[in-house]
């Protein structure tokens, strides 16, 4: 979180982050989620790579990345009706 914040200070346009629920609590991943979701709108694009799907509540688009290979691009509603790709990456049927 305080290296969010810090990111923040500086106004940028673009934010990236690389897993950032990385070791934290699920209190906090939930804390993380509603402070990005918060800055939606305001003129701050978020380019986040992370393994948690939690993060697709706040995505527009995704990518999912395979071997250093995008396999899938598409929207979340994509995705979301995509059963192939559930089945491979997600392990959901």
């Amino acid at each position: 979180m305080l290296g969010i914040a810090k990111a923040l200070s500086a106004e940028p346009k673009l934010l990236v982050m690389d897993e950032p629920s990385a070791g934290l609590s699920p209190l906090f991943v939930k804390e993380v989620l509603r402070a990005l979701s918060s800055l939606q709108g305001h003129g701050l694009a978020l380019l986040i790579a992370e393994q948690n799907i939690g993060f697709l509540e706040i995505a527009t688009r995704v990518f999912v990345l395979e071997g250093g290979r995008i396999r899938f691009s598409g929207t979340v509603a994509e995705m979301s009706g995509n059963e192939d790709l559930h089945r491979a990456y997600f392990g959901l049927k």
